[in-house]
């Protein structure tokens, strides 16, 4: 952890500028730990609950170095007056170099001092040096949007708001075609932690994932709404993951078989260029959780949900009941 700038405040009060790169375990102190596990959701506390407690695990074990050596992640925070005041972060694979950028959040009696944009130079000019080619994310503020756009940013679809990327390789197009395009789905393999990038920002990103306009989970498997909350359940020791890759390296389906909630649940996410794919994927991984566990997992599918229901049938899955008028379950 290294302090970046220090100072005075137009209203002079002091200021600090902290950065913590996660290259080494234990790179920041606990009290850093619990602010950031402490802040995570606070603005938005009731309306993306279970998604604010898979991040605050996410940067509990990121702060102490045990995502290492497949994710480094860049954090950045600021204190006025020795309280803790803002802060942001990205993070990428340092196997790939695709990322996600975000959570970033002023306690509410600190905005308009500037903190904020303080920590973003610092932040880009980071990304610059650093070894990634491109991180994403996504906001529904026209303000941030534009704030980001200044900085290097560029809105993936036009318009407003929506995702965003800051890419050193040519644009997301580009690095889509690289990823995915004419490239053949090439293997199944255990999922890492560096995986969630790929699955989590560049895949549902991509043109036929923003226009597919089902993407239906229910049971427990709705609380588990990406890859990386998923695989925080398996870091803990609760079942598996597993994707298919790419000739290029890129993860383009994933499944997991997770006993969450005292149930067994299996569920996926897909990208549509490799639909056909995808059976063998849920197969193997509904397979590997009965061999390890001796319980059959069971995956929902909500009614008209068609390319769900295809890739569970075509992967040996039976119907186990359901409710009516609601969704079937398959196992």
């Amino acid at each position: 952890m290294n302090l970046l700038e220090s100072g005075l405040l137009k209203d002079g009060r002091p200021f600090e500028l902290w950065r913590i790169v996660t290259t080494e375990k234990n790179p920041a102190p606990p009290e850093v730990v619990r602010y950031w596990m402490g802040s995570t959701g606070y603005d938005a506390y009731r309306d993306y609950t279970f998604v604010n407690v898979y991040w605050r695990i996410y940067y509990r074990e990121a702060l102490v170095g045990n995502l290492l050596p497949q994710v480094v992640d860049y954090l950045y925070l600021a204190k006025v007056d020795g309280v803790w005041a803002a802060r942001l972060w990205f993070g990428y694979s340092l196997k790939t170099g695709r990322g996600n950028f975000g959570n970033v959040f002023t306690e509410p009696e600190f905005r308009r001092l500037g903190l904020m944009g303080m920590l973003m130079n610092y932040c880009v000019a980071d990304m610059r040096a650093s070894s990634l080619r491109q991180v994403c994310c996504c906001t529904g503020s026209a303000v941030a949007a534009r704030a980001y756009c200044k900085l290097g940013f560029e809105m993936i679809y036009g318009g407003e708001t929506g995702p965003l990327c800051f890419s050193k390789v040519g644009g997301f197009q580009a690095e889509v075609q690289r990823c995915y395009g004419d490239h053949p789905c090439v293997r199944i393999r255990d999922g890492e932690i560096g995986d969630q990038f790929d699955c989590d920002k560049l895949r549902p990103y991509t043109k036929e994932m923003m226009d597919f306009p089902r993407q239906n989970l229910v049971t427990p498997a709705y609380w588990l709404s990406d890859y990386r909350s998923a695989f925080q359940e398996v870091m803990g020791g609760n079942g598996m993951i597993k994707i298919q890759e790419t000739d290029s390296g890129a993860a383009c389906n994933y499944a997991f078989a997770l006993h969450v909630w005292n149930q067994d649940v299996l569920d996926f996410g897909f990208q549509m260029n490799y639909l056909k794919d995808l059976p063998e994927l849920i197969r193997q991984t509904a397979e590997a959780y009965r061999e390890k566990y001796h319980r059959s997992p069971v995956c929902a599918v909500v009614n008209g949900d068609t390319e769900r229901l295809e890739a569970v049938k075509s992967a040996g899955l039976h119907q186990l009941g359901g409710l009516e008028n609601s969704y079937t379950l398959w196992g």
